[in-house]
């Protein structure tokens, strides 16, 4: 990670949230793949901001985090991230609109694992529709999961990007004790996809 990271974040209610500008984030995020060593960055929303106050062991997860940014709108309020913001634009798909458009130049391998079915179709059909060139793989993850068969799935793929859609306590744990096994260039973690308004 980059350390420069860790002094400019700012707390919001129980976790540390990088406020930077969209731009930057992406620039950072391109920093991160080029490396091509396992990172991950977090869009934190209200929820599992309030579950930082609660000690439920969400500040390492977060604290481990290449960055942190802004899930929902109420953390964008707290980090200001309005300002740099285009009316009607969030700040979650403005990342991701101008990231994959970077990296759909680029032909970039995408693995999902998402645990409700409507955000996975969502998830894939945004993908497909707007990235082409991305090459999508993917699974649900249901509770039932053989969590070393998903692993073993996503390391046979060895995407650029594990984007991780579920409840942030849950990929809390799982890459806790994941993570050093993981084959990927980058991990998008979020509990839903937020479209601009």
């Amino acid at each position: 990670m980059i350390e420069e990271r860790k002094t400019e974040r700012v707390k919001v209610l129980g976790v540390q949230v990088d406020p930077i500008r969209v731009d930057r984030a992406v620039s950072l995020t391109v920093r991160y793949l080029e490396k091509h060593k396992f990172e991950y960055i977090v869009f934190v929303n209200t929820p599992a901001a309030l579950l930082g106050r609660e000690g439920t062991g969400m500040e390492e997860y977060i604290d481990r985090a290449a960055l942190v940014l802004p899930g929902d709108s109420n953390i964008e309020d707290a980090v200001e991230a309005k300002k740099w913001l285009e009316e009607g634009r969030n700040y979650q798909s403005d990342y991701f609109r101008r990231l994959f458009a970077r990296l759909n130049k680029q032909r970039a391998s995408i693995y999902l694992m998402v645990d409700k079915e409507e955000q996975f179709s969502k998830i894939h059909k945004i993908i497909k529709e707007k990235y082409s060139r991305f090459q999508i793989e993917g699974d649900l993850w249901q509770e039932d999961a053989s969590i070393d068969g998903l692993v073993n799935s996503i390391n046979s793929y060895a995407p650029d990007i594990l984007f991780i859609c579920a409840n942030h306590e849950k990929m809390s744990n799982f890459l806790k004790e994941h993570a050093c096994k993981i084959n990927a260039g980058l991990c998008f973690c979020m509990e839903e996809v937020v479209r601009d308004e």
